[in-house]
């Protein structure tokens, strides 16, 4: 996100060399961090439904709990780690030669105003269709506006704060939405994890049901972030 506030500064190569270094490092940890987040999201359907709703799929649920603690046991999930921890110290170690003049809204201005019209054009392709793939780039860039807003609320917090909470809220609620995504992908491939039919079929009407209270959050608090026009936005922000 830091790197987005600044593409024009440091030139396409080296932005391109940087994105691709840094969605490596992700890359490494995402498989396991889906493992943890499956059960993590069972659990908060259950929270929400009630304990009838974890009976249904306790069987699902220690299934994938085995599978994330065999990785951990296996150290797959260590090594995963060291090495994307490697990585970003290698990335660090580049920052200082990184070629940007400058530290003023000159610098990071266009980065900014770049995030938010690509926000709030996803957002547009939501409220169009609401697919999971829209979603996705929708929460992508939307923490791009948070992070990049976190780095200069002190200008202003007062103004610059509240809009950053949102953002974080958003992001929330657009990631929980992303999780259950991936969880009812997991769900209907499991059918041996049921002992009835019926109990997987109720699982999917309720990720669908949590889903939707979601996403109506999400689209909801998202035309209030980006109610503004990217220059109207931005020009506030430069003030």
């Amino acid at each position: 996100s830091a790197l987005r506030m600044v593409p024009d500064a440091i030139g396409d190569d080296v932005w391109q060399r940087e994105n691709e270094h840094y969605r490596e490092c992700a890359r490494q940890l995402s498989g396991f961090r889906d493992a943890e987040i499956l059960v993590e999201a069972l659990d908060g359907l259950a929270e929400r439904f009630g304990p009838p709703a974890r009976e249904r799929f306790d069987r699902l649920r220690r299934e994938l709990d085995h599978e994330n603690r065999s990785a951990h046991e296996a150290g797959e999930i260590e090594r995963a780690m060291a090495s994307a921890a490697a990585a970003l110290e290698s990335g660090r170690s580049r920052i200082d030669s990184l070629p940007i003049d400058g530290d003023g809204w000159e610098l990071i201005g266009p980065g900014i105003h770049r995030s938010y019209r690509r926000g709030r054009r996803r957002l547009r392709n939501v409220e169009e269709e609401a697919s999971v793939t829209n979603l996705d780039e929708l929460r992508k860039r939307v923490k791009d506006l948070w992070y990049q807003l976190r780095l200069i609320r002190d200008a202003d917090s007062e103004m610059i704060g509240p809009i950053a909470d949102h953002a974080h809220d958003l992001s929330d609620h657009l990631g929980d939405d992303h999780d259950l995504a991936l969880l009812r992908e997991q769900v209907q491939r499991r059918a041996a994890a049921f002992a009835d039919p019926a109990d997987q079929r109720h699982l999917l009407e309720q990720i669908d049901q949590r889903r939707g209270e979601l996403q109506f959050a999400a689209i909801s608090l998202g035309e209030r972030i980006y109610a503004q026009k990217p220059k109207s936005f931005t020009k506030r922000l430069k003030r």
